[in-house]
């Protein structure tokens, strides 16, 4: 983790680590607010920014939910961001910049995750091979499928199948 601002780190420690030392009426709780300091500004450097999704108006909220819910029942389809540009009627640049805005993910990146977790539930079912789940969830081939899975669930499909089932 690396954050933008580290100073308050710095900061922070030798605070806590001077009240420490000296031990003063108090010390224990002004050690909490210091940690409590800390991790919400660690925490706030990690969040995006709560404030960005403000700017969005209601209809864009909407038409990015709208894309959000095609890309969760046509995740088989072969989505591009200039299709889903076209699906909503946006530029391809905005649509990207403002779903990641307001979703935190892009739009690809999102329907990645889609196709991930209805990968998991084929892989339980046991029932299609992997070229098939792959076929299914709209791989133009299988090896893409099973490192796309690898990457994003940290174990083969193949592997994550006999976890499941045994």
């Amino acid at each position: 983790y690396y954050p933008k601002n580290y100073n308050f780190i710095t900061s922070l420690t030798r605070k806590l680590e001077l009240e420490d030392a000296v031990e003063n009426s108090y010390s224990n709780e002004l050690c909490t607010c210091y940690l409590n300091n800390l991790f919400i500004q660690l925490a706030r450097e990690l969040a995006p920014n709560q404030n960005q999704f403000k700017i969005l108006n209601t209809q864009t909220k909407n038409t990015l939910k709208k894309l959000r819910y095609q890309l969760s029942l046509e995740y088989d389809k072969k989505w591009t961001i200039s299709s889903m540009a076209e699906f909503v009627n946006f530029s391809p640049s905005y649509l990207h910049a403002t779903y990641k805005n307001y979703y935190g993910v892009s739009p690809i990146q999102d329907l990645i995750t889609i196709r991930m977790q209805q990968a998991t539930i084929l892989l339980s079912d046991n029932k299609e091979s992997v070229n098939e789940i792959a076929e299914l969830l709209g791989y133009p081939n299988t090896q893409q499928f099973i490192r796309q899975f690898t990457k994003s669930m940290g174990i083969s499909p193949l592997k994550y199948r006999s976890q499941k089932n045994s």
